[in-house]
């Protein structure tokens, strides 16, 4: 008799492909279904800060906020949402590729393909395959 398995929630990746010549480029996150929090702050899975010359906190790019997004695994599926929480939006937004412009940043479904941007920071978003063995 054929037992039903639910299927594990794979993880995403997060590459980052622009701006381009920086030390951030092509540099990959590895996001878990208990999602990402992205942002300035050195406090968040992904923080877009460094330690400057005289050991402060320095932010690569001061339209990023210090929560900007959370990437949220809910489902099998990840979303990508603005700002600290629903009622703390970043200052300027995040994009996905095909989101309207100038339009409040929502929970919004990333899939394998898909293109996000914070501030200056353009994500390429990849599903990573879930092997399945089979009896």
């Amino acid at each position: 008799q054929h037992q039903q398995h639910p299927f594990p929630t794979p993880n995403v990746v997060l590459r980052i492909f622009a701006p381009e010549g920086t030390p951030l480029q092509n540099t990959t996150y590895l996001i878990t279904p208990h999602g990402a929090t992205l942002g300035r702050k050195t406090t968040n899975t992904i923080t877009f800060s460094q330690p400057g010359p005289d050991g402060t906190v320095v932010g690569l790019d001061s339209s990023i906020s210090g929560v900007h997004a959370r990437v949220i695994g809910r489902g099998g599926r990840y979303y990508v949402a603005d700002g600290a929480s629903s009622d703390r939006p970043s200052t300027n937004g995040t994009w996905s590729r095909l989101s309207a412009m100038h339009a409040r940043s929502g929970l919004r479904r990333i899939k394998d393909g898909d293109e996000v941007l914070i501030g200056t920071v353009r994500f390429h978003v990849q599903e990573e395959g879930v092997v399945v063995e089979r009896e």
